[in-house]
């Protein structure tokens, strides 16, 4: 990990936008880094703001990556959030119907682009972080400051949505270290209360990008199932390789183990002829020195023969 010493001049907004950007792993080591190289700095204040910045959850992170990776899509569902809360203000029941339609397909697709987006980057996340993201969503389609927040991509945890429309209670926080846009692009979002007319023309832009959306979820599902249809054949292809595998080893073992009997019956046979080899050399060396003992005994009864005939022949004579 670098030095953040080399970046003196990254004040703490900077610092935090960087570190929500991030993943969760790396988060902790580079606020500490960034934390101490402004103390270094002698900015106590800065490694202050920095050093008080909190890891986000898992479904926080994945937020935030969602907000920085589709902001078009986002913007979308904030327009929706806006004419939602118009047509409820007007009573506009049919509007009201068609927006509440629209806002669980937005919701759906960026539920669905953003699990892509963690299977993506290698983190695949559960079911709760599922739920955790759809309520986040739904939270700042229900309120202003909701959609603030989600519009800075700091959030530290998810949101909660409350009972009652146009309400929203934050399970932890979110880092606003500087004033963000989320006011001019509320007010982008949709026009005032006192302006019902021109929310046709933000249901217009909602349903455009919602449509969108919604091909893009259904081309991001087609391919998912044709990707997990080709990883069923690929499975079923190491399947059968496994079986073959298995048999081949299966063979090879009982072939193993009578080599093994083999091996130990030749072992024995082994050990019995060198045990009779032993007995032979002995038995060889013992016949050696008999042998050898009955060369001297006859050679002493040729010496003591020929003794005998020289005494006979000097009698004779």
């Amino acid at each position: 990990m670098a030095d953040r010493r080399d970046a003196p001049a990254k004040d703490p907004d900077a610092v935090a936008d960087e570190l929500y950007a991030a993943t969760p792993e790396e988060f902790t080591g580079l606020r500490d880094d960034y934390a101490k190289a402004a103390r270094d700095r002698g900015d106590r204040d800065a490694a202050r703001q920095i050093s008080a910045l909190r890891k986000p959850t898992i479904s926080a992170w994945l937020i935030n990556q969602l907000v920085r990776s589709h902001p078009d899509d986002i913007e979308a569902l904030l327009e929706l959030g806006a004419g939602l809360r118009e047509a409820q203000a007007s009573l506009q029941g049919d509007e009201l119907r068609a927006l509440s339609q629209q806002r669980r397909q937005v919701i759906n697709g960026l539920v669905r682009q953003a699990l892509q987006l963690a299977v993506t980057q290698g983190r695949p996340v559960n079911e709760q972080a599922s739920r955790d993201l759809a309520q986040t969503l739904e939270a700042a389609l229900s309120d202003d400051d909701a959609a603030g927040q989600l519009r800075t991509a700091r959030l530290t945890a998810a949101l909660v949505p409350t009972a009652d429309f146009g309400s929203v209670r934050p399970t932890l926080h979110v880092v606003r270290n500087v004033p963000t846009a989320a006011p001019a692009a509320s007010a982008a979002a949709g026009p005032s209360r006192s302006q019902p007319a021109a929310a046709p023309a933000i249901t217009d832009a909602a349903r455009e990008r919602s449509e969108r959306l919604r091909r893009d979820a259904q081309s991001a599902a087609q391919e998912t199932r044709a990707a997990a249809k080709a990883a069923q054949r690929e499975l079923m292809t190491l399947g059968t390789q496994r079986d073959a595998i298995d048999k081949r080893a299966d063979a090879l073992t009982a072939q193993a183990a009578e080599l093994r009997t083999q091996i130990d019956e030749l072992t024995g046979q082994l050990n019995d002829v060198h045990d009779e080899l032993v007995t032979a050399r002995k038995d060889q060396q013992r016949a050696r020195t008999a042998m050898l003992e009955a060369e001297r005994a006859a050679r002493a009864s040729q010496r003591a023969a020929e003794v005998a005939a020289t005494k006979l022949e000097a009698l004779d004579n």
